[in-house]
This record gives C-alpha cells, sequence and structure tokens, in this order.
C-alpha cells in the first residue's frame, strides 16, 4: 500500500522556482544547476529567476533549452519587483520558491508570499558583504519567519546565524554541498593537455579556481607561490576564473617575477579535465561557504592546501586529505606546499582519502535527496490531489 500512495506521488510534477542574483560560473550556481538536473529527473520542474540578467553560465544554459527568467533588477531596492515577481510565480503556477543568498532571499520570500505560495526555503551560500549589518539582521530574522526553514552550506554558517539571532535554532539546518564524483573521475591524455596549456609533464602544477575578487585573496596565494618556488623551480601556477581583480593580479606577478610561471585562464568549460592535469590544488579564500571547488579537486583525487575558513574544514581533514593554513599567512601556505609536493606518496595517499571523502560525505545525490525531504513538507500545505506521507530529516 504504501509502495503505491509513493509512486502515485512520484507522478506527480512539482513546479520549482530557485531565484538567483545571475548565473556565473561559480560554486553557488553549480549547485543550482547540479539540485535541478538531480531532482528534475525525478519529481519536479524547474525554472531559475534571475534578479539581473542572465550571467555567462544562465546565457549557456538557455542555448541548451534551460527555462531562465532575467528580471533586469534597477539599483538600489526595487520596490516593484518583488511584485513582478509574484506575478511571475503565478502565472507559472509555481508550487515551491528556493532563494539563493540575501537578495533572491528578501526579494523572493516576499514575492512568494504575495503569490500566497506555501513553500519557501533559502539557501544561504556564504556570507555576503553587508552594507548596514543591523538592518540586514533585522531582514533576515523577519524573513526567516515566513521561510519553511533556512539552509546554510556549512555548520559555521549555521551557527553564525543563530548567535547573530537572525534565524531560530528550530528552523535553520545544514545541507552541505554535493559534487558527481563521476563526472571528476575521467581518463585523459595528461601530456597532451599539459602541451596544449603550455606545461611539460616534469612541472609541479598547483591550480586554483574561483573568483578573482578580495575575499579570494589570489594576492597571498601567489605570493606563497613564488616564495615556493624558490624551492621548487618546476612549480607552474594555473588560476582558473574571472573577476576584477585580475589585471591587479597579474601586476603582482609580474612584480613577483613569477609572470612566465603563472596561467590565468580565464573561465574554462573543461574543469573535469583541467583537474587532471593538477598536482596540487590550494584555496586561499579569506572566508568560505563549503567550497565547490574543494569539492571537485577532492573529487579529481587531489591534494588540498586551504585556508582554515568557514566550511573549510568541514571539508579538509587535516593531515588526512590535505592541509589547513591560517588566512593571509604566505609562510604558512609556502610550507604546506612545499611538503606536499617533497612528498609524492603522501600526496597520493591525501588525493585518495579525499576521493572516499567526498564519496561518502559530500555526494550529489545526498544533497539532493536532503532537498527533497525539506520540500516535501511545504507541499503537504498545497491543496494537491494526493496523499503525502511524512518524511524526517
Amino acid at each position: 500500500m504504501a509502495e503505491t500512495m509513493i509512486k502515485a506521488e512520484m507522478k506527480m510534477m512539482v513546479k520549482v522556482m530557485h531565484v538567483v542574483n545571475r548565473l556565473n560560473y561559480a560554486g553557488l550556481e553549480m549547485v543550482v544547476y547540479n539540485l535541478i538536473r538531480q531532482l528534475d529527473a525525478k519529481w519536479t520542474s524547474s525554472i531559475i529567476c534571475c534578479l539581473d540578467d542572465a550571467g555567462p553560465f544562465g546565457e549557456d544554459l538557455k542555448s541548451d533549452g534551460w527555462p531562465i527568467i532575467e528580471l533586469g533588477r534597477r539599483s538600489g531596492i526595487d520596490w516593484l519587483l518583488p511584485w513582478r515577481l509574484a506575478r511571475l510565480m503565478c502565472s507559472h503556477q509555481i508550487d515551491i520558491v528556493h532563494t539563493h543568498n540575501a537578495a533572491p532571499y528578501f526579494y523572493g520570500t516576499i514575492a512568494a508570499k504575495l503569490a500566497r505560495i506555501p513553500g519557501v526555503i533559502s539557501t544561504k551560500h556564504g556570507n555576503e558583504e553587508r552594507q548596514s549589518k543591523r538592518l540586514a539582521g533585522l531582514c533576515y530574522r523577519l524573513l526567516s519567519l515566513l521561510n519553511n526553514r533556512v539552509v546554510t552550506v556549512s555548520d559555521e554558517l549555521k551557527n553564525y546565524l543563530i548567535t547573530r539571532g537572525e534565524v531560530s535554532p528550530a528552523k535553520v539546518m545544514t545541507v552541505v554541498n554535493g559534487v558527481d564524483v563521476d563526472q571528476y573521475q575521467i581518463k585523459i591524455d595528461r601530456t597532451g593537455k599539459r602541451k596544449e596549456l603550455g606545461l611539460s609533464e616534469t612541472d609541479f602544477v598547483v591550480g586554483h579556481t574561483a573568483r578573482l575578487s578580495p575575499v579570494k585573496d589570489q594576492s597571498t596565494l601567489l605570493k606563497a607561490i613564488a616564495a615556493a618556488m624558490k624551492v621548487f623551480p618546476q612549480i607552474r601556477l594555473i588560476i582558473i576564473g574571472e573577476g576584477p581583480l585580475k589585471a591587479q593580479l597579474e601586476v603582482l606577478a609580474d612584480k613577483l617575477k613569477i609572470s612566465d610561471k603563472v596561467f590565468f585562464l580565464g573561465i574554462r568549460r573543461d574543469m573535469p579535465e583541467i583537474f587532471q592535469i593538477m598536482d596540487l590544488f590550494v584555496l586561499s579564500s579569506l572566508n568560505e561557504g563549503t567550497s565547490m571547488t574543494l569539492l571537485e579537486a577532492m573529487a579529481a583525487s587531489l591534494p588540498i592546501v586551504a585556508t582554515k575558513v568557514g566550511g573549510n574544514p568541514q571539508i579538509v581533514k587535516e593531515g588526512v586529505t590535505g592541509l589547513l593554513v591560517p588566512v593571509q599567512d604566505v609562510e604558512a601556505m609556502k610550507r604546506a606546499v612545499i611538503f606536499i609536493l617533497k612528498d609524492r606518496a603522501k600526496a597520493e595517499a591525501m588525493g585518495e582519502a579525499g576521493l572516499r571523502r567526498v564519496r561518502e560525505k559530500f555526494s550529489l545525490k545526498e544533497m539532493a535527496d536532503i532537498y527533497e525531504r525539506l520540500y516535501r513538507p511545504a507541499l503537504a500545505q498545497m491543496n494537491k490531489a494526493v496523499i503525502w506521507y511524512p518524511l524526517q530529516i
């Protein structure tokens, strides 16, 4: 009987609207994309609503036929945006609204209530810069009352919200990001791929992928790698990503006299292959939620050096899958890089341990299953001709 009820339920196609700022090639956006791919194959139909424009990743998704809506938000507080968004939710007959980070949380939650949509979930992917912390804190507290559940991607973020009184402990929970491991366990012509990028098989390739912005602190990375190159001249650094600090970082590489050994590769569509040519992955961020790039690197069996901030200690097991260093500590990062590159057997063991850890703790299926269980209680409030069975988190 129970099995019959579940099968009848799964035939019901539920419409979910994900609200984001825009779709760049970055961690938050990849979480949304992976989540809708996983759930849309089962029982949901998803729409992504961008408050601004689609962004580079969004344009690619549109070309592939994904439903993307662009609202062209006005600068400052756009007081008409919640009404426009609410009308869209009604016209598309949305059942669940899932917002991602601060502005979508604000506009999406208000719009969902205007449209009388009972299912509202918010995910906080990181600590955004806030112009008014007091006002932002009050906003979070009020809006959390209108959400079925507030999700953070790390325990550090959850504790931050609770400590600041921005959300009730009973309403907030952690759902760590997940990655499709098989996508990064591929075989390639490593020598050929390196040659394509101007690298040789004897180079020690250190990889980094992130937006080129202050919070990712690539300046410390460049200084640490420059120092490590004095011990290992064969080190080469590849940086994947774009951002406002690119020109400044190129100047710094030139001042450090390593510009011929640092490769700024921009945005790449072949990251699973790029990870395969790396020997080590380094993340120098000042703050992180649950870093997708760390998970991807570990899924590709790479040892890790990362700053000990945010959700990074939840991902990297110190001394087992990689090494954690203090933020903006050039000397500590240099020593960690040299330690791993010196001991190739240890590096390989770290990579294998990282792969096992991602499979066990950070799988895409596990993440999607938890969100599915979060969606269902919200749907129980809807007037659907279906019997909903209880699911526990």
